[in-house]
Formats: structure tokens, C-alpha cells, sequence
């Protein structure tokens, strides 16, 4: 991400992992798609919840600072996050795989599927 402006949001929590945000469970097989999101978007605010926006959900994944990398400003560190993109580790399996923000597993490829 290039800084191209300041932007401000409002107050908010972010789960650590994934909806439904459970350490040492697998990442879904597919990303969600419409009909899933919609139905999570209903879901949701039963369990006094929402979806996070975009800005939300790249504040939390890069930091006050705009981190590159989860665990490093500018560097990959290939040993910190799971670098299989396509059999993902168990959520939570690589501990230093986690923002400035406490968000985990920000580089495995289902997490940035979501983001899309």
C-alpha cells in the first residue's frame, strides 16, 4: 500500500482470525461468495457483530504505520507466515504471522481472498 492521505475511522474491533475467529481450525476450502456473504452480513448482527469495511480491514492488517509485511515494516520474513498458499496450515499455526494490530495470519492467501 502507497500512503496517498491521511484517513480516519471510527473506533472498532477486529477478531484475531477469520469469522468464526477459532484458533487451529482449517481456513474454508473457497472463499465466500455473495450469497455466503450476505447471509454472514444477516447473521452477524445477531451475535452483536458486522463486517468490517475495507479501510478496517487494512488498518488492522497493516498498522498505525502502514506495515508491508505482518511481522516487519518492509521485509518478508518467509519463515514467520505459512508459505503454502494452496493446503493453508491450520489458523493460528504460525504465531509470529501477526500485525502490529494483533491481527494473525494476515499473508496466507485466504485471508487476502476475503479482503478482495
Amino acid at each position: 500500500m502507497v500512503r496517498v492521505h491521511s484517513v480516519s475511522t471510527e473506533p472498532f474491533c477486529i477478531q484475531r482470525f477469520p469469522f468464526p475467529g477459532l484458533e487451529g481450525q482449517p481456513w474454508p476450502v473457497v472463499a465466500p461468495d455473495y450469497g455466503q456473504m450476505e447471509a454472514l452480513r444477516t447473521l452477524l448482527p445477531s451475535l452483536g457483530r458486522r463486517l468490517c469495511d475495507l479501510t478496517e480491514l487494512m488498518l488492522a492488517g497493516a498498522g498505525p504505520d502502514n506495515w508491508r509485511y505482518p511481522c516487519h515494516p518492509t521485509e518478508r520474513d518467509e519463515a514467520a507466515c505459512d508459505p503454502d498458499d494452496h493446503t493453508s496450515s491450520p489458523m493460528g499455526t504460525f504465531p509470529r504471522c501477526v500485525s502490529p494490530f494483533g491481527v494473525r495470519d494476515t499473508l496466507v492467501k485466504p485471508t487476502w481472498g476475503v479482503f478482495d
